[in-house]
């Protein structure tokens, strides 16, 4: 009768071992943690760190021109968008006023812009199919 006492008490739980002193009371006793309250610290420890991460880096999302040209981790790339910011910088400079977003938005602007101050140096790149033409060839 003794061994088939001690065969139940080593065979209970489906197949694992589970002795006298090692019962979920006595586990949850000892300060051990359920599956389910495991998952929870778990998942919220999760949350906390990718919150922090991303707290601690803000996302940049700002185009960076120079001149004519963006600026991105491969290099210096000549874009439609920065040379219109050229074009209304430049303008800005004679005075005209004008805003990046007016002649980005408003192609006839960026045409009478070119017509008019297209002989600066710093727009030979920007305004280079709007220019006046110079003659020879006609």
């Amino acid at each position: 009768m003794r061994k088939l006492e001690q065969q139940k008490q080593i065979l209970m739980g489906h197949g694992t071992a589970l002795y006298r002193n090692d019962s979920p009371e006595r586990r949850l006793e000892q300060g051990e943690t359920t599956m389910h309250k495991r998952f929870s610290s778990n998942a919220s420890a999760l949350v906390v760190s990718v919150s922090l991460v991303f707290a601690a880096s803000p996302a940049e999302a700002r185009i960076e021109c120079r001149g004519n040209f963006q600026i991105t981790k491969h290099g210096p790339i000549s874009t439609p968008y920065c040379e219109e910011k050229q074009i209304a910088r430049v303008a800005r400079s004679y005075g005209i006023a004008v805003t990046d977003a007016e002649v980005r938005n408003n192609p006839n602007t960026k045409v009478w812009l070119c017509q008019t101050i297209g002989g600066d140096n710093r727009l030979k790149g920007s305004c280079a199919g709007y220019a006046n033409p110079r003659g020879f060839p006609w």
